[in-house]
């Protein structure tokens, strides 16, 4: 009768033979030269992820503006999309997936790009066509006009459409918002899966 206090059988992650652990500290089986191979593996995985990051680090050292920018960029936009799931287009009121359609477009108003009261969830034609095709950017312009107002009020188009003072971002100041939005846009997720749980056992 095996008793049940004893610890259940592993296998050797070395030559793969099952064993039975004398304590939670032992990773291998009874062998010395298994548990001498593990070790080495342990500090070259170490020895791994030390140059790893050290490589990382001189990377982000010589990385431009631009990189820098993109990354922000890349995580307003996303935490937008998390922010305004479940809202139809801004445009065309459609319920589809979403992208980040800014209202102001980041080239014609950079200053504008990383402002969330400039930026909301649009489907991909809409977001594309004022892009792409230039027949429908008007229209698609007055439709965005229209959803601001009746998601907002008059006053955050009225905000949008103010002079805004330029912004000159420094490197530390990219990589503070790029963390900011990847942080909000983990919190909205979890907020929203929340949420969903409890309407879920209500049901």
């Amino acid at each position: 009768m095996i008793s049940k206090h004893q610890p259940k059988a592993k296998t050797c992650p070395i030559c793969e033979e099952g064993y039975y652990p004398r304590n939670s500290l032992q990773k291998t089986c009874q062998a010395i030269s298994c548990a001498l191979e593990h070790g080495r593996q342990r500090e070259a995985e170490k020895k791994r992820k030390a140059l790893k990051a050290s490589d990382k680090k001189r990377l982000d050292a010589i990385q431009p503006l631009s990189h820098w920018m993109k990354l922000a960029q890349r995580h307003f936009n996303a935490f937008i999309v998390v922010r305004d799931t479940g809202k139809p287009c801004i445009s065309c009121y459609e319920y589809v997936d979403l992208t980040c359609g800014h209202h102001k477009t980041v080239a014609g108003f950079p200053e504008l790009r990383l402002n969330t009261m400039n930026a909301n969830g649009q489907c991909r034609t809409c977001n594309c066509g004022s892009a792409k095709h230039r027949a429908n950017e008007g229209v698609i312009s007055k439709q965005y006009d229209a959803g601001v107002v009746s998601r907002f009020g008059v006053q955050r188009l009225d905000y949008v459409n103010s002079r805004h003072p330029a912004k000159q971002y420094r490197e530390a100041d990219l990589k503070r918002i790029a963390a900011i939005f990847r942080k909000r846009a983990i919190l909205y997720k979890r907020i929203r899966a929340g949420t969903n749980g409890e309407r879920d056992n209500a049901s």
